[in-house]
């Protein structure tokens, strides 16, 4: 199968400072950012699942624009142990980006006279990001029977973004002839803040048509 997504950021216009007029010049600039996407999926066999996905990316700050492609690959697999499955992903895989053209820059003014030199902007990689996680039906992993109208699920996923910690997040649903109930408690592993756990829950009203 195939899938089309666009993705547009759009913000209102910003006032333009300098250190010589911190209040303001009165210019204004604008800034956004776009994101289209085509990607593919495909169920190779009962147990085996593949999807890519090739990325446009634009971002626009006043008179500067940075444009890249980047590529996501993912895949699921349905093991042989109970109801275990399992699913990796790569995301934002791709070469780095900069803005066209250049900029004044005034921290090197103190070093030349009190002029501003004309620098190009530096190249940023992507935020490529790994992730792998497991899940499972709750009734054959733990070996409980919750009955015919109460089904549960087991989650876990370890995430590996280069520009941000490492995190393990663990997640339960229970769904219920017509309720769901999730929660997740994920964790940093270098932890250098306090993890929150989140919950929610839902109903699943039947519809009659006519």
């Amino acid at each position: 199968s195939f899938g089309l997504n666009i993705g547009v950021l759009h913000m209102d216009d910003l006032l333009v400072r300098t250190p010589s007029r911190p209040e303001g010049t009165g210019e204004l600039i604008t800034a956004s950012d776009i994101a289209v996407g085509l990607s593919y999926s495909r169920q190779v066999s009962n147990r085996f699942t593949f999807g890519v996905q090739a990325r446009y990316i634009r971002e626009e700050l006043a008179n500067f624009v940075s444009s890249g492609v980047s590529f996501d690959a993912g895949l699921q697999y349905q093991t042989d142990f109970r109801s275990l499955r399992l699913g990796m992903v790569i995301q934002n895989f791709g070469a780095d980006t900069n803005f066209d053209g250049g900029f004044l820059d005034y921290r090197t003014a103190s070093t030349t006279g009190g002029q501003p030199r004309r620098q190009d902007f530096d190249s940023a990689p992507l935020p490529i990001t790994f992730k792998t996680g497991v899940m499972a039906d709750l009734e054959s992993m733990v070996g409980v029977d919750l009955g015919e109208s109460l089904k549960g699920n087991l989650a876990a996923q370890f995430e590996h973004p280069a520009d941000n910690q490492e995190r393990l997040n663990g997640g339960l649903e229970l769904t219920g002839s017509i309720w769901k109930r999730r929660g997740t408690s994920p964790s940093t592993i270098l932890r250098t803040r306090k993890p929150s756990n989140s919950s929610g829950n839902c109903l699943n009203l039947p519809t009659q048509t006519r």
